[in-house]
């Protein structure tokens, strides 16, 4: 969060938060299946700019429907690199 000369959020951190769950979050939602690797690296830069905590207080606060698909989104992330994972211990294991 955007802290003013005082210590205090500025109104600014407000308003970027507000896009970010209003606008942002649901672009990503609605488009990760044409771009999946794209939307990773945004929920990836969000994640990295606020903080973990911060990440998942502005993911609760979109709409259910983004929600679900950005959990889906996560998921597929998840899938990926299990099976790279597992690949690569097969390769490994030879």
């Amino acid at each position: 969060m955007l802290k003013g000369c005082d210590g205090k959020p500025s109104k600014e951190s407000f308003e970027d938060e507000e896009w970010i769950i209003n606008t942002y979050l649901p672009l990503i939602s609605e488009n990760y299946e044409d771009e999946p690797v794209t939307a990773i690296k945004n929920l990836v830069e969000i994640a990295s700019v606020y903080g973990w905590n911060k990440f998942r207080e502005l993911v609760v606060m979109v709409k259910t429907n983004s929600q679900q698909k950005l959990l889906e989104l996560v998921l597929y992330i998840y899938f990926l690199f299990d099976v790279f994972l597992l690949d690569e211990f097969f390769v490994e294991s030879g």
